[in-house]
């Protein structure tokens, strides 16, 4: 078993038990080491804990509130599966959590560690907020475009309709071709459609 006092060897053994991993899976016992290392900050127990919280797993009940202390807890230290758990889960109207000033908020901290997921994301919730706000049309766009430049497929896409229709940018076929061919050699149909491969 892990160290009484390392919350890294605390997560482990408790991953190891939660998932069965070269021992008989003992959830209990895990779920009890996990919480050794979440009372130490330990980010990706925080996180697991979390996780658990939000879903309900197990003998963890469904607890919105409990889930997004402990996200919080390993979002502000930066952990980024937290920001992004963190935000989706603030963003979703059906729980009483929902805050959609505090998920923005995570969401873009997310995006700025350079996560081709979360700059999407970040980018196609700014989209539908320019609808009635235009002045973060721009926003969104840069946002799109760096998690197109970082491989996103769905965002090569977008940007290359974007550019192909105009939409906040100076139409440009050429632009267009290109996201769309980058999309489209990631295997998005819809792209390959448009460059006719």
């Amino acid at each position: 078993l892990g160290s009484l006092y390392n919350p890294a060897d605390q997560f482990k053994t408790a991953i190891r038990l939660i998932e069965g991993e070269n021992t008989k899976a003992d959830f209990s016992t895990g779920l009890k080491w996990l919480k050794l290392a979440a009372a130490q900050q330990y980010p990706q127990a925080l996180y697991q804990l979390g996780f658990y919280y939000e879903y309900g797993i197990d003998e963890v009940e469904r607890d919105y509130f409990k889930a997004v202390d402990f996200y919080e807890k390993a979002a502000k230290q930066g952990h980024l599966a937290s920001q992004f758990n963190l935000s989706a889960l603030l963003l979703r109207a059906s729980t009483p959590v929902y805050d959609t000033k505090q998920g923005m908020h995570w969401l873009e901290q997310a995006a700025k560690q350079n996560n081709g997921e979360a700059q999407y994301s970040f980018a196609m919730m700014l989209d539908k907020q320019a609808k009635t706000d235009p002045t973060l049309t721009e926003q969104s766009l840069a946002w799109l475009t760096k998690a197109a430049q970082n491989g996103h497929r769905g965002s090569e896409y977008i940007l290359g309709v974007k550019y192909l229709q105009g939409e906040g940018v100076k139409t440009d076929y050429q632009q267009a071709f290109s996201w769309f061919q980058k999309a489209a050699q990631q295997g998005d149909a819809a792209a390959q459609f448009n460059t006719g491969l």
